[in-house]
């Protein structure tokens, strides 16, 4: 089983998924995503090196990058 570098909990991660929109955590090792599903389905991905990110009940949301932005009217 992978062990992750990092895990999110306590968020609403939003997966755009539409099999299953929501989950309650993340885990993240390297630059992949190891799992996302429950808090206790994550946790149990953790080792004793891994940070623990409290999402306080916030939004995670997939990275999106905006490649096309017109600088003057982006930074407003």
């Amino acid at each position: 089983m992978a062990v992750a570098d990092s895990i999110i909990v306590r968020g609403m991660v939003l997966t755009q998924d539409p099999q299953r929109p929501r989950a309650e955590a993340i885990a993240l090792a390297g630059a992949r995503i190891l799992s996302v599903g429950t808090e206790d389905e994550v946790r149990a991905l953790a080792g004793p090196e891994t940070e623990v990110i409290d999402a306080g009940g916030c939004t995670v949301l997939p990275g999106f990058v905006e490649s096309h932005l017109h600088l003057f009217i982006g930074g407003a």
